[in-house]
This record gives C-alpha cells, structure tokens and sequence, in this order.
C-alpha cells in the first residue's frame, strides 16, 4: 500500500529531488522491483547531474547482475544479459553525453533500450541497444 501511494505522489512530484526521494523509497520498501530506479535515472539524465546518474547506473547494474546471478533459464539469462550489455554501453557515454545536453537527448526507447537523440532533428546519434546484440 505504501509503494502504490508513493509511486501516486512521485508523478505528481514537482522537483527532481522530490521524485528522486519518493522513488528510492520505493526501491527500498521493495528491493526486487527495478523500475523506481530506471524511472530516476530517466529523469536524472535530464535534470540532474552526471554523478547522480552515474550512481543511479550503478544501483541498476547491481541489481541486474543479481539477478542474472540467479536466473536459471537461458531466456532470462540472455535478456539480463543483453540488458547489461546495454546499460553498460550507455554508462560509458554519459560523460559525451553530459557535455553536449543541450544538444542532445538521452531518452528509452519502449524495448527499455537507451538512445541519444539531437534534440532539433530528433534523429537517433546512438543507439546502444544496436550496438550490443551480439556478446
């Protein structure tokens, strides 16, 4: 009952800050649900800082590998591990990233995958998911 009503009070959040806190709050009541994380780091590669969303990177890596760790059907081992893959990827460009925002933006994509796009054209500069298919 407690996540569903911070999940209502974070989209209704008016700060960064405040978002942030009501969704890490929601991670920590409930550890093996990953989107609170995922849903900041969204919203930290638009209004936060490369060293908060480095460490939100970091907790989702984490988690992943955890659950990779203990996945015991080849599909799920493969999704975590194409997921790793995409989220590493996407890691090593933030600092790229981070320097040209005002270009760019760095948005997922419905599969979950991360791309960074020119924000006048709207054309796709990277896509990390197609550039780590294969291992």
């Amino acid at each position: 009952m407690r996540e569903a009503y911070l999940e209502f009070k974070a989209r209704r959040a008016s700060s960064y800050a405040e978002f942030r806190e009501l969704q890490l709050e929601r991670y920590r009541i409930n550890p093996a649900r990953l989107d609170p994380v995922i849903e900041v780091m969204d919203r930290a590669l638009l209004e936060s800082t490369i060293d908060d969303a480095r460490a939100l990177f970091a907790m989702a890596l984490e988690k992943m590998s955890q659950r990779r760790a203990t996945a015991t059907e080849a599909d799920k081992v493969q999704f975590f591990e194409r997921r790793i893959r995409e989220l590493r990827a996407t890691e090593r460009a933030l600092p790229e990233y981070f320097n040209r925002r005002s270009e760019w933006a760095m948005e997922r994509t419905p599969t979950g995958a991360y791309v960074i796009r020119d924000r006048k054209s709207g054309s796709i500069v990277k896509d990390f998911a197609a550039n780590t298919s294969t291992p």
